[in-house]
């Protein structure tokens, strides 16, 4: 895994571990925390701005450490259009076992409108997997809420939705942070996806991913929701990225 850890932007201070990463016996390879104040820090400049009022900022007053957050919003009515205000990063190269971690905050008021969350999707990270090292062809694992406010995750390759097992609510107005680890074994039933909510192990799975998981080769935050949903926010910051030791 040296060559990977080579490619990456290695922009990481004294970051803490967090206690999902040490168990999985992994480093540190590319960290996002947006402190330079400037929300376009990732390698694929190509953020979307969809519909073309969604905000790409950064924020001074929530903040989980540090001295800036990334701040993604739409405020309005239902567009009609799904919303899409996210940065890429792209891994190269792929990576077979990840673990993802991010922190998230959900305003529930924004400009004073009430957010309500659609019973449709939103999207807190997108996960993207090669298909037989194609870059074009590719599939991504979705990290998923609907108005329950509990994570569920979309795994596009298998077309399967995996429900949380656990009916914690992220929460509004408070950091909480998302943990994916990925250890992946095309075509086989080897492979293992699991998500964590806090700390908390929420969803687990063991099984075939199809010949399109030999390797994570991009990554999706910020914000992203179905055409049917109005007024949201996403705040992220200290994003982290390990592997293996």
């Amino acid at each position: 895994m040296a060559v990977a850890v080579a490619l990456f932007s290695l922009l990481v201070g004294n970051i803490p571990r967090p206690a999902e990463a040490v168990t999985l016996n992994s480093d540190l390879v590319w960290f996002m925390g947006f402190n330079p104040g400037y929300a376009k820090l990732f390698n694929d400049t190509s953020i979307q701005d969809q519909p073309s009022n969604v905000m790409l900022a950064t924020s001074k007053q929530i903040v989980q450490a540090g001295h800036y957050s990334a701040y993604y919003a739409y405020i309005g009515s239902p567009p009609g259009v799904d919303l899409r205000g996210y940065p890429t990063e792209d891994v190269s190269p792929s990576l077979k076992t990840f673990y993802v971690l991010l922190w998230v905050y959900v305003p529930s008021k924004v400009s004073g409108k009430q957010v309500k969350i659609t019973p449709d999707w939103i999207s807190f990270a997108s996960l993207w997997l090669n298909d037989g090292g194609s870059s074009t062809g590719a599939d991504p694992i979705c990290i998923n809420s609907d108005s329950s406010r509990t994570l569920h995750m979309n795994v596009h390759m298998i077309n399967e939705i995996l429900y949380s097992a656990s009916s914690i609510q992220w929460p509004f107005n408070t950091w909480f942070s998302i943990g994916i680890y990925g250890q992946l074994n095309p075509g086989t039933a080897n492979s293992q996806l699991i998500i964590y909510l806090n700390g908390q192990q929420i969803i687990s799975f063991v099984g075939n991913l199809g010949p399109a998981s030999d390797g994570l080769s991009q990554m999706h935050f910020g914000l992203y929701a179905a055409a049917t949903q109005g007024t949201f926010a996403v705040y992220n910051d200290n994003i982290q990225l390990y592997i293996p030791s």
